[in-house]
This record gives structure tokens, C-alpha cells and sequence, in this order.
């Protein structure tokens, strides 16, 4: 099993010395290329007045938090990707994803031999914390994140 590594916000600041003002931009390194980051001007003279260099560091420590709040409530952060489990149609399997808590989800992303059809149980007469228990429909090789 291999865990998915959450993308974490890289934060810059650009400074342009012909204007003397310096911009911070919060950029995922997963964000669309086409998407322009949030960026925010900071002028050389406000870095000297005290009230207003705070004013922007309480600002930008906000920001920081926001996304970083944003990231970790995704659920697909603590995904974890299960390869190559085969299957045979119409009998059940646990598998064990490691997550360490319920899961809340799951998705079939890579179907080998066969095309992914196939069922939860209403009632899993497994702990979910720890396990996922499928009815394959078919029968092949599969590929699965649960998240």
C-alpha cells in the first residue's frame, strides 16, 4: 500500500527593486498553470511604518492559516492508494487500508482483465477503521483509493 502525499502551499515573495514594492503569492504546486495566484503588494515604505508592517504580517499569517485549514479538511489528503488487488466476481474481500480512523470513501481508479463493477455490503461485518469489504461483480485486478 502506498500513502498519497498531501501537497502542501509553497509561499513566495517577488520583489521588484524598479518599483520598490515586494508581492506575496500563495501558490500549490498542483494549481492549474492557467489559474493566477493571490498576490498582494507590499510597498517599501510600508515595511517602515511599524503599525503597517504588522497589519500585513498578521494578514499574510492568515492566509497561511486559511489554506493550510483548506488543505488539511480535504479528505482525499489522507487517501490512500491500494494496487493490484485481484478479484473474483461474487466473492467478498476485506481489504485493509491503514487509514486509522473510518474511511469515508472509496473509489475503483485502475480496472485490469475487466471492467469494475460491484458492491459495499449495507452492513460490513468488518471494523471500518481498519478494513473496506468489497462484492466484486467481476473478476480481475483493481485498483483502489480510499480516503
Amino acid at each position: 500500500m502506498t500513502t498519497i502525499a498531501a501537497p502542501k502551499p509553497a509561499f513566495r515573495v517577488i520583489y521588484d527593486p524598479a518599483a520598490s514594492t515586494a508581492s506575496v503569492a500563495a501558490v500549490s504546486k498542483f494549481a492549474s498553470p492557467y489559474q493566477t495566484p493571490p498576490k498582494r503588494r507590499i510597498d517599501a515604505q510600508d515595511l517602515g511604518d511599524k503599525a503597517k508592517l504588522a497589519r500585513i504580517l498578521v494578514e499574510m499569517s492568515q492566509d497561511i492559516g486559511d489554506t493550510s485549514q483548506n488543505a488539511t479538511n480535504n479528505p482525499f489528503v489522507s487517501s490512500v492508494l491500494i494496487q493490484g488487488v485481484p478479484m473474483t466476481s461474487g466473492v467478498p474481500i476485506c481489504i485493509n487500508h491503514s487509514l486509522g480512523r473510518p474511511y469515508i470513501g472509496w473509489m475503483c481508479v485502475r480496472a485490469v482483465g475487466a471492467a469494475w463493477s460491484g458492491y459495499e455490503p449495507v452492513s460490513p461485518t468488518v471494523p471500518q477503521n481498519a478494513q473496506l469489504q468489497l462484492v466484486p461483480g467481476s473478476t480481475g485486478t483493481f485498483s483502489f483509493v480510499v480516503f
